[in-house]
């Protein structure tokens, strides 16, 4: 089982460096298509549900009332939703809350991922989204490899969006970012 487990980390170890390196030689091409955005973000949510149950941490997705079409690479911008709520999940204590939810902004379409997790201080937050950035103190027993959110906060600007954090220590955190809407 470890060495299984080791085996994994090594592998996402891999393909960070080798998506990071992509990103920064220019290597990256997008396969742009229309996504209907809510019920996307939803699949990714149904697929962590397993996951937080086993950490004893609700999650869950309010379903927008407005119409959410992007045009964006799905694999892309997957990872970024996937990387956002794996991390909740992670900073999160059992018993604890993940709720994602979507805002519609001028000509964004924002998604937010709010948890009840261990926040973040406000001198880390400046540098959350650079390359191989740790946040110390409750989490420096994590295994990540700080490449997670300066990969995501790359996709998010090929797709002409942004990326942030709202966070309190001890509170939780409100990641976000916004890509712009598909008005076909």
């Amino acid at each position: 089982d470890k060495a299984y487990m080791s085996s994994n980390q090594l592998y996402a170890l891999v393909e960070n460096l080798l998506s990071v390196s992509r990103i920064e030689r220019g290597n990256v091409k997008l396969t742009l298509e229309i996504i209907e955005w809510a019920g996307f973000v939803s699949e990714i949510v149904e697929n962590f549900k397993d996951f937080s149950k086993n950490n004893n941490i609700t999650i869950s997705f309010v379903r927008p009332t407005f119409t959410s079409k992007i045009k964006a690479d799905k694999v892309m911008v997957s990872e970024v939703v996937s990387n956002l709520i794996d991390n909740a999940v992670k900073y999160t204590n059992p018993g604890g809350n993940i709720m994602v939810f979507l805002e519609d902004s001028d000509k964004f379409i924002v998604t937010h991922i709010k948890d009840t997790g261990a926040g973040i201080s406000r001198e880390s937050i400046p540098h959350l989204f650079t390359k191989f950035y740790r946040v110390g103190g409750v989490q420096e027993g994590s295994h990540g490899t700080g490449l997670g959110l300066y990969i995501s906060k790359e996709i998010v600007n090929m797709h002409g969006g942004e990326i942030w954090v709202e966070s309190e220590l001890g509170v939780g955190s409100v990641f976000s970012f916004s890509l712009p809407k598909h008005n076909g």
